[in-house]
Order: C-alpha cells, then structure tokens, then sequence
C-alpha cells in the first residue's frame, strides 16, 4: 500500500454544480502536465447533460472548453509594477 498516492495526488481536476435558465450544469479545470504549478496546463471547462441521448451508447455529458461569455463584464488587467502615467515624477504620489 505504500505505493498508493492519495486522492488529491491524484486528482486532474475538479468540478463545480451550477444552475442555470436551462438546469444544472458543471464548471470545472482539467490539469495537464501537473498543472500550472508544475509546468502544465490549467484548462477551464465546462459540461452539460446530453439532451440529445437516445441511445445507451450516446454519453450522458458533454464536456466543452469554457469560453467567456459575450455579455460578461471584463476583468481589470493590473498594471505592471513600476509602470506610471507619467514617469517624470520619481515619487508616484
């Protein structure tokens, strides 16, 4: 048993239950490589239930890339460190 990892060592991502106009759906990341942290890669995903199912063989989810929505506000990007309006003046105050 000493080889086993534990459950967070071995987990690739995680998902979140939302509701929504049309249901429940999920949000989520998938972690490639180890994740950020480690080099990889930290993909944001998203998955909703197969309306569309009519077959055993059909999936009961659909897994998509999440994408920001058209109406959704921006997010502020910060400004670098060091970067002023006017850099003629040392002090920034």
């Amino acid at each position: 048993m000493a080889d086993q990892k534990r459950p967070s060592e071995q987990s690739v991502g995680a998902l979140w239950r939302k509701t929504g106009a049309r249901g429940d759906y999920f949000t989520g990341t998938i972690e490639t490589n180890g994740g950020e942290r480690n080099g990889g890669e930290t993909t944001k995903i998203v998955v909703f239930s197969n309306g569309h199912k009519t077959a055993d063989k059909h999936p009961d989810f659909k897994i998509f890339l999440s994408r920001p929505r058209p109406d959704a506000a921006p997010t502020p990007s910060k400004p670098a460190l060091g970067s002023w309006e006017d850099d003629s003046d040392p002090v920034p105050f």
